[in-house]
């Protein structure tokens, strides 16, 4: 179950394609960059440079923060503070969508005409439009909130509904998400995302470094890495646990086959005297086959019985740990049953084939 598991959690649909995509973090400081202008020409030059860099295909930037904030919809009726939604934000530039490979739902995604100055406007994902708009269309509402500490409310239009991307777990839905342009609204500090044409994307670490240096050689960029290896850590605890206890069930597992075939091959080996007496008596082989399978049979059901009752009973205790899977399983417990029952199968008819070979003579005489 926990390989079951691990596999779905593998192959969840996270929103975007990490495959091919670069990331690295950026903070550009001092007093060049201390107006909204500054910090946006800056970036702007960047992603210039950066797609003109040989094998890169998409270049945007997100805001590192993982922010939540409070909002209230103009057209829905007013909520107490303490009663109303908040969602994540993040500020991103008009490409970011195309290169994360997030696709557009309805209406439309950033342009350049979205700056400082111009009507204010914001992106929601699925998830936001589905929990915060039920049945009605979004598009062209408005989402009212501080967005930034100290600047007093402000009110955005809804432009876009994007789909729901997965950033920070793997195991729940999205969490609602609204996006701001970062022509309109930046918080400085911002991750690069590089999409690459093709094969691996760290190769354009270096020319993305070399760019930078271009432009101001005093800001630093770090933390290169694959989107893919992010991708990968959010599931690494998921990974150590179905390691762990896979390896513990598949011991289990193997101890119980082998437990299982010997005490059947005892089981019929005990016999041994009681085939020699049926041959002697005229019994045919296939007679004492049938009616030594026959109590490996009983034996096998009974035991089939106590472990599925069993196994409904405990696997209720890791049911946390599972994720697309249910803890009665009921594919899983039959090919784990159909394993265990040809064990005991394979156990009763081995030694059982080997005793009607036997002299009856030699068995009656045996101990």
């Amino acid at each position: 179950m926990m390989i079951k598991s691990f596999w779905r959690l593998a192959r969840v649909n996270l929103g975007y394609e990490p495959a091919g995509v670069l990331t690295a973090k950026i903070d550009p400081s001092g007093a060049r960059y201390d107006e909204l202008a500054q910090v946006t020409a800056f970036y702007q030059e960047l992603l210039e440079r950066v797609r003109a860099i040989p094998g890169v295909r998409d270049a945007a930037t997100i805001n590192s923060l993982n922010a939540g904030f409070s909002f209230s919809i103009d057209e829905h009726p007013p909520l107490a503070p303490e009663q109303q939604p908040s969602a994540r934000i993040n500020q991103v530039s008009a490409d970011y969508f195309r290169a994360m490979g997030i696709p557009l739902r309805a209406g439309r995604f950033f342009t350049d005409r979205d700056v400082k100055g111009a009507s204010p406007v914001v992106l929601i994902d699925e998830m936001f439009a589905r929990r915060y708009f039920p049945g009605e269309d979004p598009i062209g509402k408005h989402i009212n909130g501080e967005f930034s500490r100290g600047t007093g409310n402000s009110s955005r239009e809804i432009v876009g509904i994007v789909g729901g991307a997965k950033y920070w777990t793997l195991t729940h839905e999205p969490i609602p998400h609204m996006y701001f342009s970062y022509l309109q609204e930046n918080w400085t500090s911002m991750s690069l995302v590089v999409r690459a044409q093709s094969g691996d994307p760290m190769r354009l670490a270096a020319p993305i470094r070399a760019e930078l240096a271009a432009i101001d050689r005093n800001q630093p960029i770090h933390s290169f890495k694959p989107l893919e290896a992010t991708v990968s850590e959010l599931v690494a605890p998921q990974r150590f646990t179905t390691m762990l206890l896979s390896g513990f069930a598949v011991l289990a597992a193997g101890l119980a086959a082998i437990g299982i075939y010997g005490v059947m091959s005892y089981t019929v080996t005990q016999r041994t005297r009681e085939i020699g007496v049926r041959m002697a008596l005229g019994a045919e082989a296939r007679d004492v086959l049938k009616v030594i399978m026959l109590h490996g049979v009983i034996l096998v059901a009974i035991g089939v019985t106590i472990g599925l009752a069993a196994s409904f009973a405990l696997t209720r205790l890791i049911s946390g740990l599972l994720f697309g899977v249910e803890a009665t399983d009921p594919a899983t417990l039959a090919v784990i049953t159909l394993l265990l029952v040809t064990v005991a199968l394979v156990a009763s008819y081995i030694p059982a084939r080997r005793a009607t070979k036997v002299d009856p003579m030699v068995a009656l005489r045996y101990d």
